[in-house]
């Protein structure tokens, strides 16, 4: 495992390391409240040595030698036998002598002795003994030397003194270790439970398992979109979220990783149940069904069937009535969605699930269902707790395994091929369903999707008040609209040979329209191909419609496109009464820049 591993160990496995850090630290308090203090006496020594004959410097070196032996001395039992028994002095020999501990500055020679003992008194009562005690003892034991000139003396140079702070247990110093232990240990065991997970956690894995190419790594839901009906399922109200593009994903790889030379017969199980074999053949045979194909999903799952509840429709008659004889394939075969995408659910539970899907009526049923369909889905149970996967596989031209991240094992997912590889089955590739978002890379294909519609809100929140005119000058009639035509209040006299015309008067705008005695239909122009294009008509040609520009044509120029698309010519009539002489009171004034024209139904 690399360094990247054990964090995300450390990471996924996070409570491992609170529980032991906190165990640790509950263990550290408990021990410390429960743990007798223990109490502190020192006496300290300085040891002097003299020869008749030697120098200072000699005299030093011989104490330093017999400093050290006298460590010795003060832990023997010789001493700790004077001590025992006196008064205040409760002990047997071996219980002073483990009491008593002794510690030299290898630079000097001075001898600091310490007694520890639950009790207080106690511990300062040995050290007053070893102080009066031991100068006598050592003296005696040097006799030998001192016979020859060689003295050491012992004075006792500070003590017996008695430490009123306990020097155990030390509360922050033992919770500072546990914690750092309790630290250490949990990251220990959040990495070792990494190491020993068999589970498949990624493409890698689900290859060096299965030996199958991963077609698709499906994102999981939250939580409360898995818990409501129909919520897993890819429909039209998030086409462009990242679960729904790697269903595509898996549809197109599905369709050039076919291991025979066509993909008909579709089956889709996998290993143990609860890995999502049915929402992944759902999701699949709508997304085939987006393409423009005439699918079929068949569900073969005939113990424990969930695709009616899926798909939110009628589970009663289906597949095994069919093959019991009972009813018809397009007596029971349900419409779903408006993409041609067809169910037929399980139908009765029979005792026999097996034997039903392996009978000449099933090899049959399928064959009749190629010739009407382009792709059978086929939801089948799950490979190892049954054979119904492996029999139904027989009539395969592609199966796909679906293997859940962090559940499904290594060796169930073997077991599962093994057993379809047995059959002869087609095994196409596999799965990695309910794969974490945070897992599958930066944002998914969901970002991307939404980027263009982003794109234009913004635009179109720049536009500024002469779009906002267009909008409200240039309306499109509906088909049964009849547009009255307006002209001007006061008409310009034509010139001479003017009249009625399908032709456009001459002006100088692209716009102008109006004669002197009615008003004429302009000639379409490239701006009439698109459904907008009488507000675009209103714009300048010269900057971006999405942009702030100048205000909109006259009201003439959207009025005659309007009589343009009124029905019956009702642009030719209103010219023709405005020729013979109609008084303008009778005529529409023409409305103000910017205001809609109105509509008669």
């Amino acid at each position: 495992m690399e360094l990247t591993d054990h964090l995300r160990a450390i990471r996924k496995y996070w409570w491992i390391t609170v529980l032991t850090l906190l165990a640790t630290i509950g263990a550290a308090v408990y021990l410390t409240q429960r743990a007798t203090p223990v109490y502190e006496s020192t006496v300290t020594f300085y040891v002097a040595a003299s020869t008749d004959t030697g120098t200072a410097l000699q005299a030093d070196e011989f104490a330093q030698r017999r400093i050290n032996s006298y460590v010795g001395v003060l832990r023997s039992d010789l001493l700790a036998e004077q001590i025992a028994g006196r008064p205040g002095i409760d002990l047997e020999p071996p219980g002073v002598r483990s009491r008593i501990s002794a510690a030299v500055d290898p630079e000097t020679i001075i001898l600091t002795t310490t007694v520890t003992d639950t009790d207080p008194e106690r511990g300062l009562r040995i050290a007053e003994e070893v102080a009066e005690s031991f100068g006598p003892l050592v003296a005696r034991l040097d006799s030998t030397e001192a016979a020859s000139g060689a003295r050491v003396s012992l004075t006792v140079i500070s003590g017996p003194s008695l430490n009123p702070d306990p020097v155990s247990p030390r509360p922050t110093l033992n919770l500072g270790v546990a914690a750092l232990a309790g630290l250490a240990l949990g990251v220990a065991l959040s990495i070792a439970r990494q190491m020993l997970d068999r589970s498949i956690r990624s493409a890698d894995d689900l290859k060096a398992a299965t030996g199958l190419p991963t077609l698709a790594l499906i994102g999981a839901e939250p939580r409360a979109r898995r818990s409501s009906p129909g919520g897993l399922l890819v429909d039209d109200a998030s086409p462009g979220s990242p679960r729904a593009e790697a269903y595509r994903q898996l549809r197109t790889n599905l369709t050039f990783s076919a291991v025979t030379n066509r993909m008909q017969v579709v089956v889709v199980t996998s290993a143990v149940a609860g890995d999502g074999k049915t929402t992944t053949a759902c999701n699949l045979a709508i997304t085939l069904a987006e393409s423009g194909r005439t699918v079929l999903l068949v569900e073969a799952d005939m113990r424990r069937p969930m695709v009616a509840e899926h798909l939110g429709i009628e589970g009663g008659a289906g597949l095994t009535n069919i093959l019991a004889g009972q009813v018809r394939a397009e007596e029971v075969i349900q419409t779903w969605g408006t993409d041609g995408l067809h169910v037929l659910t399980a139908g009765t539970l029979p005792p026999n699930p097996s034997e039903l899907l392996g009978s000449d009526a099933m090899h049959k049923l399928v064959g009749e269902l190629r010739d009407e369909f382009e792709v059978i889905v086929l939801d089948t149970p799950p490979v190892l707790p049954v054979t119904d996967a492996s029999v139904v596989a027989t009539h395969a031209d592609s199966v796909v395994l679906v293997v859940r991240h962090a559940r499904t094992e290594r060796e169930q997912a073997l077991a599962a091929v093994e057993a379809l590889s047995a059959v002869g089955a087609p095994l196409a590739g596999a799965i990695l369903n309910s794969v974490p978002v945070k897992l599958l890379g930066a944002g998914g294909y969901g970002s991307y999707a939404s980027l263009e519609p982003r794109r234009g809100r913004r635009r179109r929140r720049h536009r500024g008040a002469s779009a906002s005119a267009a909008r409200a000058a240039v309306q499109r009639p509906a088909a049964d609209e009849v547009v009255p035509v307006v002209a001007d209040p006061e008409p310009v006299a034509a010139a001479p040979g003017a009249g009625t015309s399908d032709e456009p008067a001459a002006a100088s705008g692209p716009e102008a329209v109006a004669s002197t005695e009615g008003t004429t239909a302009r000639t379409p122009g490239p701006a009439d191909a698109r459904p907008d294009a009488g507000l675009d008509a209103g714009l300048d040609p010269g900057l971006d419609p999405g942009l702030d520009g100048p205000a909109p044509a006259a009201a003439g120029a959207a009025v005659d496109d309007g009589a343009r698309h009124a029905p019956g010519g009702r642009a030719a009539e209103t010219s023709d009464a405005s020729a013979a002489g109609a008084p303008p009171s009778e005529r529409h004034p023409a409305p103000p820049v910017g205001e809609p024209v109105p509509h008669e139904r």
